[in-house]
This record gives C-alpha cells, sequence and structure tokens, in this order.
C-alpha cells in the first residue's frame, strides 16, 4: 500500500507544481514519505459521505508540500489529530503537530476561492484564518468545511501572542462576542447596532 501512495503522491505533487518528471525527484519524495512514517489508511467507500475532502496542499514545518484531497482535524489511530490526505484511492494521515498550514480551494461562481489553515503551538487543532488585521490581530475559528457559506464558528482571536477564545462570552453568536470583546479591551460601550455587518466589527479590531 505504501508504495502505491508514494507513486500516486508524487504524479499529484508533479501536477500541482508542473515540475517534470525525474528518477532522482520520485527518490526523493519517496524518501519525504518514508521518512516522515505517514500511516496509510484503508480506502474507505463511504469517504464522501462521512467527511469532507476539498482540493488543496499542506505545507509542513521542515517545508514539505504534499497536494491533493484534504480533510482537516481528524482523529488519528493514537487519537491525536491529523489532516487526511487523499490521493486516487489511497490516503493516509498528517499528524497536525507535523503541519505549519494548509491551504484549501474550490470554484464558486468561475472564482477560485483559497482558505489558509494554520498551526499554533500549544493547540491541537489547526485553525481557519478569517480575518488579519495584522501580525499582532488575526481571528481564528475552527471551521473545517470553509466553502459552505458560514462563516464563523468557535470564533478565536490572536492578540499580541495570545490566543482568545471568546466564541462562548454569551450565546447572541459572533459578531455580539466580537464586539464585547472590543468593548471590554477598549474600554468602550459598543453594541450591535453600531456594525452593519460583521465585517464592519472585524474592521474595528
Amino acid at each position: 500500500m505504501i508504495s502505491k501512495i508514494i507513486v500516486h503522491s508524487f504524479i499529484i505533487l508533479l501536477t500541482a507544481t508542473g515540475v517534470p518528471k525525474s528518477q532522482a525527484q520520485a527518490q526523493n519524495h519517496e524518501h519525504e514519505v518514508v521518512r516522515l512514517g505517514l500511516e496509510s489508511i484503508t480506502p474507505n467507500r463511504n469517504y464522501s459521505k462521512t467527511l469532507h475532502f476539498f482540493e488543496g496542499r499542506i505545507k509542513l514545518k521542515d517545508s514539505t508540500y504534499f497536494f491533493g484531497e484534504i480533510c482537516l482535524n481528524q482523529l488519528d489511530k493514537n487519537q491525536k489529530y491529523a489532516a487526511i490526505l487523499r490521493i486516487d484511492e489511497c490516503a493516509f494521515y498528517i499528524p497536525n503537530a507535523t503541519i505549519k498550514n494548509v491551504v484549501l480551494q474550490q470554484m464558486l461562481d468561475k472564482k477560485n476561492m483559497k482558505t489558509k489553515f494554520i498551526s499554533i503551538d500549544k493547540e491541537d487543532k489547526l485553525f481557519r484564518e478569517v480575518y488579519k488585521k495584522d501580525s499582532n490581530t488575526i481571528v481564528y475559528d475552527l471551521k473545517e468545511s470553509p466553502f459552505d457559506g458560514k462563516t464563523l464558528n468557535d470564533v478565536h482571536i490572536m492578540d499580541n501572542g495570545n490566543l482568545l477564545e471568546i466564541y462562548k462570552l454569551t450565546p447572541s453568536g459572533p459578531k455580539k462576542d466580537i464586539i464585547n470583546y472590543l468593548n471590554k479591551r477598549d474600554n468602550k460601550t459598543y453594541n450591535r447596532g453600531d456594525f452593519k455587518t460583521l465585517k464592519d466589527v472585524l474592521a474595528s479590531l
């Protein structure tokens, strides 16, 4: 099984990057797969019904890249969070602990939509980057299906290197939660009526 995974992984890597095939490149990619000790998964006919896969690429912390169909934040046999990379009928786990970031993409209304997920120190799951004001203020959530039209889920804010979970402050939803965060941070008295949309709230961070 692992040899089949290696072959398919290399083919899709070449397709995505446009790099010419060569025996040396194939051997290098095989070395990367073996070195990582990736856990192969028995093909499952119910994948399409139970898990959501998106085309994309995974960048590891050592700058290794993998391309294929990706499903995020799944538990492997050791109950550790991992991404599942599926290539044709082959699939294997890539531990979140080894991942630097993931970019998923999908064509919507003839537009190529992309969403970035990153690894955050001391956190088990990969976080979706929702809004970035600057390197000190970034909004994340924990949605693994980024193209279903919904905006935020389990909202977190990176504030000067500190990851703050703010989703559970109120039952009113992410817009009110972020407004409450702004009020506490800036000693203000904003309310929902001061912002027409969630984007207006995010722009005030």
